[in-house]
């Protein structure tokens, strides 16, 4: 099991509500973004940590590889 940090500023709320995780490929001028390569490297059980604004609001636990970065989660959120 590996543990994953995510900064889900702007997209935390759809993927937190349809279960998933995802990043683009590439950034808008097509270069490579290592932060995204990274995603390829999730696996099912890996824990992931959901930071968003100044706080981790949730944690889930990876369930399958949905497409190239994109997965299903299983997320448990923080009550404070």
């Amino acid at each position: 099991m590996r543990y994953w940090w995510v900064n889900q500023n702007q997209t935390f709320r759809h993927e937190i509500q349809g279960g998933y995780l995802w990043s683009p490929k590439r950034n808008a001028n097509g270069a490579k973004n290592p932060f995204y390569e990274f995603m390829r490297e999730v696996a099912p059980g890996d824990l992931i940590f959901s930071f968003v604004d100044t706080r981790i609001l949730a944690i889930g636990t990876a369930v399958a590889v949905k497409a190239i970065n994109c997965f299903w989660v299983n997320f448990f959120f923080n009550s404070t």
